[in-house]
C-alpha cells in the first residue's frame, strides 16, 4: 500500500513506539502538526549572554516545546519530533516536565518549516528573528534588555497567523489538540434521573481553552466544525467544545477520524480511538436496524476494553 503524506498508520501513531516509515525527508504534514503543538506548548524568547571583555550583552534567540510526562510517558513524542526533524536537543525540567529545546541556529530552521503553518505564535516568532538579526553584533545595555523583554510581551499578546487561512487544517488541529486540548469520553455513567430512577448516560466530546489574547482561534475552529464558545472570568481564557456524544455519530466520525490521522500523543490518541469505537458500534446498530437510541451495556464495556 503507498502511503500520502502523514498519519497514524505511517508517521503519527507509529513515531510514538519510534518505528518512522515516512519515505519524503520532510513531511508537510508532520511541520502542521509541529505548528499546532508549538501554537499550544511551545514559546520563544529572547535568551542575553554576556561578552566577555565588558558587561554588556548580545540577543540571541531560543525556542522550545514542553511537555508532561504524566500525559507523553518517557518523553516519547519530543525525542521522536527531535531524531525526525534533527533540531535542538531534550532536557528534562523539575515538575516531571520535558523540553524539546532549540538554540537561535535551530530556532530559524524551525520556523523557515513551520512558520506559515503558525495560527498563534506565527507574527511572534517573526517579530523576534527580526529583532536578533538586526541586532547582529550589538551590545546591550541592561535597560536596553528590559525593553526588548518588554517587546517581547507585546508582540506575544498581539501575535497571530502570518496569512490567514480559510480553514483549520487537520494536522494543526490535532496538534493544538495534544497540547491544549481535551477529549472528553465517559461511557456508561449512572446518575439518577428528575424521577429518582437510575439511568445510564454517556458523555463525548472536545474543548480547548486558550488565553483570552488567543481567542480568534477558538472562534476560528468554532465557524469551521461548530460547537460553541464560552468565555471563563476564573483564568481569562476562552474555550472552544463540540459535544460528539450518542446523536452526532456522522459528525463525531468525520471529525475523530481526521484527528486520529495526524494526533501523534498516545493518551489522547487512545482516547480518540475509544471514542470513534463507540460511534462505529452505533453505526453498525443503526445501519442493522437496532435500537437507534440505546447502545447495551456488552457493547459499552466492548469500547472501555480498547483503551
Amino acid at each position: 500500500m503507498n502511503f500520502t503524506g502523514f498519519n497514524t498508520s505511517t508517521l503519527g501513531y507509529s513515531l510514538i513506539s519510534g518505528k518512522l516509515k515516512e519515505k519524503r525527508k520532510h513531511s508537510e504534514q508532520l511541520y502542521k502538526y509541529i505548528a499546532g503543538l508549538f501554537d499550544g506548548d511551545g514559546t520563544v524568547a529572547f535568551d542575553f549572554y554576556k561578552e566577555k571583555s565588558t558587561e554588556n550583552r548580545r540577543a540571541t534567540l531560543v525556542s522550545n516545546i514542553v511537555s508532561s510526562q504524566l500525559q507523553d510517558c518517557d518523553s516519547t513524542l519530543l525525542i521522536k519530533l527531535k531524531e525526525y526533524t534533527g533540531l535542538g536537543f531534550i532536557s528534562y525540567k523539575p515538575g516531571d516536565l520535558t523540553a524539546w529545546v532549540m538554540k537561535e541556529k535551530d530556532s530559524m530552521v524551525l520556523f523557515n518549516r513551520i512558520g506559515k503553518h503558525l495560527r498563534i505564535k506565527g507574527t511572534h516568532f517573526e517579530n523576534l528573528i527580526w529583532v536578533v538579526n538586526e541586532l547582529k553584533g550589538v551590545s546591550l545595555t541592561d535597560k536596553n534588555t528590559e525593553e526588548l523583554k518588554e517587546f517581547s510581551k507585546c508582540s506575544r499578546r498581539e501575535s497571530k497567523w502570518l496569512k490567514q487561512p480559510k480553514h483549520p487544517s487537520w494536522a494543526w488541529l490535532a496538534g493544538l489538540l495534544d497540547a491544549d486540548g481535551y477529549y472528553k469520553c465517559r461511557l456508561g455513567r449512572r446518575r439518577l434521573n428528575r424521577h429518582g430512577n437510575i439511568s445510564t448516560f454517556n458523555e463525548l466530546g472536545i474543548a480547548l481553552g486558550l488565553q483570552s489574547c488567543d481567542k480568534h482561534i477558538p472562534y476560528f475552529v468554532k465557524n469551521a466544525l461548530g460547537g460553541n464558545v464560552c468565555y471563563s472570568t476564573t483564568d481569562d481564557t476562552f474555550k472552544w467544545q463540540i459535544n460528539l456524544g450518542s446523536n452526532s455519530v456522522l459528525s463525531a466520525l468525520r471529525i475523530l477520524g481526521n484527528l486520529r490521522k495526524y494526533s501523534c500523543l498516545k493518551y489522547k490518541y487512545l482516547l480518540i480511538e475509544r471514542m470513534l469505537n463507540f460511534h462505529e458500534i452505533r453505526r453498525a446498530q443503526r445501519l442493522s436496524k437496532d435500537d437507534p437510541m440505546r447502545i447495551s451495556d456488552s457493547l459499552i464495556l466492548e469500547t472501555q476494553s480498547t483503551i
